[in-house]
């Protein structure tokens, strides 16, 4: 299954280790180096493709080469902003494990803007009115369409208990190292990137019932960052 999403992302680091305590001010300050494909920051640039085809064939070459025990699952599109795409691809083999790749295929959608810009136009206009998630075959809190939901999660205090309960209990022994807070039409989504040794993942969470309480007492301040999405600035998460 293919989902096409319109988001752009602009990461704020606050790394977090799961089960342990808050890294101090040296260890924020290293650098974590990040495979090629693992990360969102990091994705395999696609080259040399013209149409959607060579695309589809470049990508699931790549994945037979480098991962031939995996299978695909779902593939996503990322509409960023700013002429860049991404595909990301979630896999997974017959253990069970799951991987997620990421490519940067703006250079192809560079090549077929003409062609592509009804598409996206009409893309637009349905996430500038999205109001509720569509059911997805993607697990829960891997996409913008289906985020894990906190719900009656309303102080920051219980926002981050319940994802950390919720990562330590899935996702034991990943480090957070980067959030960014959305709001994806009418719903406060908080982005978290996780890492653990060359694995990456990237985490949703609908946080709106938090949010919307602290938009009683605080003025909230977005930025726009595509047809659909917005960035909550002076994020208080």
């Amino acid at each position: 299954m293919k989902i096409i999403k319109l988001i752009s992302m602009v990461l704020c680091f606050s790394p977090v280790v799961l089960g342990g305590d808050v890294k101090n001010k040296e260890a924020t300050d290293q650098k974590i180096e990040i495979e090629a494909g693992v990360s969102s920051e990091n994705p395999i640039r696609v080259k040399g493709v013209k149409s959607e085809h060579d695309l589809d064939q470049w990508l699931m070459e790549y994945i037979e080469k480098n991962y031939p025990s995996y299978q695909l699952i779902v593939q996503e599109t990322d509409v960023l902003g700013d002429g860049l795409f991404m595909e990301i691809l979630h896999l997974k083999n017959g253990e069970g494990k799951q991987l997620t790749r990421y490519f940067d295929t703006s250079e192809y959608m560079a090549d077929g803007s003409k062609t592509h810009q009804k598409e996206l136009k009409k893309l637009s206009r349905k996430f500038k009115f999205f109001k509720s998630p569509e059911k997805t075959d993607s697990p829960s809190g891997t996409s913008y369409l289906n985020p894990v939901l906190l719900k009656n999660a309303v102080t920051a205090k219980q926002v981050n208990e319940l994802q950390a309960k919720y990562l330590q209990a899935n996702y034991p022994g990943y480090e957070v190292y980067s959030r960014l807070l959305l709001l994806v039409g009418k719903k406060f989504i908080n982005r978290l990137s996780l890492k653990k040794e060359e694995d990456t993942k990237t985490i949703m969470f609908d946080v709106s019932d938090y949010m919307n309480e602290y938009g009683k007492t605080h003025r909230i301040e977005l930025t726009e960052m595509s047809p659909f999405a917005k960035k909550v600035e002076k994020s208080p998460l």
